[in-house]
């Protein structure tokens, strides 16, 4: 985490809670807890309340909100936006940043194209203002090194994942080259050197776990060994780190086969974000694999409320076991929200046709009687 220029507060109360948020913060960053969490976001939370106009609380308090996962994003994007609304101009570049995890973090098509947005935006301003200043100022070198790493995530999220080629691929090593490359001749902050490793090493990882998916046999599995090993680095940089403990569990769900191993990672990522719907998609994903249903079903539903895929699972799931009627209102939940990516969209589309075709043929069901 960068520590911005200071600003002034409207009290000492308001310091002091502000002190209390960030000793708290701190706390977590080092062993991610629930416990250290919830002390910072009451201790921010309640000096926003009280002191409104005092800026530096708010940009902590949206830190804590994105932590804190799905259920926080919303107001993190709120806080987010006062503070680049306010006159707090240092704060520019580290709000944008900001911004743009919270958007990630909302797992949509829509929210990944905002956040690759305000990361361009991001390093756009760090480079007008070490233009004016004639120098690189490690702060915003920093932030220009987050942005860059993360961008480069977002570009093996949407682009090698779902478009794979030879050029992808070649294009996505050489990003990761050239951050390395930046990194290590760049001044930055030491304090957030641990924070760059572990998104690099996250990222790194990313990539030879989409390669892995498109892959067969023993280069399948080498790309995934190389995957886990890249996480394994990031997790070693940030002791319990959600996205990399969230990444490294879904490679063993789906790539090495060791569903126990996953599902040991997903109740300590619970431990730390009980509100974790991806990982109760993940669980959901696990429960089913081993013909648990209706543990698959449960978590599914949990997943749902954010997650579009999992209402996908939990459509074909129910249509795998004959539950027809349930089957046909979790596919359409899919294909009728807002903010849903087209192949899970026509994959829903598909199921429900099956589905509906089905119903026509239970005399029973008196959904289908005229």
């Amino acid at each position: 985490m960068n520590s911005p220029t200071s600003f002034r507060f409207s009290s000492t109360k308001s310091f002091q809670l502000f002190a209390q948020g960030l000793q708290s913060l701190q706390s977590y960053e080092r062993s991610p807890s629930a416990g250290n969490l919830s002390e910072a976001e009451g201790n921010f939370g309640e000096c926003v309340r009280r002191f409104p106009k005092d800026v530096l609380p708010r940009f902590y308090y949206g830190i804590v909100k994105t932590l804190r996962g799905y259920d926080g994003l919303d107001e993190a994007i709120e806080q987010f936006n006062f503070v680049l609304q306010s006159e707090a101009d240092d704060l520019v570049p580290d709000a944008k940043y900001n911004l743009a995890i919270a958007h990630l973090e909302k797992y949509s098509p829509h929210d990944s194209e905002v956040a690759l947005d305000l990361l361009r935006q991001t390093r756009d301003e760090v480079a007008k203002r070490q233009e004016n200043k004639k120098l690189k100022e490690p702060r915003l070198e920093t932030v220009r090194l987050q942005a860059l790493i993360l961008e480069t995530y977002l570009y093996v999220e949407e682009t090698v994942r779902f478009s794979p080629s030879d050029a992808v691929f070649k294009d996505a090593e050489g990003r990761l080259d050239s951050f390395w490359k930046e990194y290590n001749q760049s001044p930055v902050l030491d304090s957030v050197r641990r924070d760059l490793l572990a998104d690099f090493y996250n990222t790194s990882g990313y990539y030879w776990n989409a390669r892995a998916k498109h892959a067969k046999g023993d280069e399948q599995h080498g790309f995934a060994e190389k995957a886990r090993t890249n996480y394994d680095h990031a997790l070693e940089q940030k002791k319990d780190w959600i996205p990399a403990k969230s990444n490294l569990a879904r490679l063993y769900v789906e790539l090495l086969n060791e569903p126990g191993i996953a599902k040991r990672l997903c109740q300590e990522v619970l431990e730390s974000r009980p509100s974790d719907y991806y990982i109760r998609y993940l669980l959901g994903k696990i429960y089913e694999a081993e013909g648990a249903a209706a543990q698959a079903i449960g978590s599914y539903k949990k997943a749902g409320t954010k997650i579009p895929e999992a209402n996908l699972n939990l459509g074909l799931l129910y249509e795998k076991i004959g539950a027809l009627e349930y089957a046909a209102i979790a596919l359409d939940r899919v294909i009728t929200a807002e903010d849903v990516r087209e192949s899970t969209r026509k994959k829903a589309e598909e199921a429900l046709r099956r589905v509906s075709d089905a119903r026509k043929l239970e005399p029973n069901d008196p959904t289908t009687r005229a």
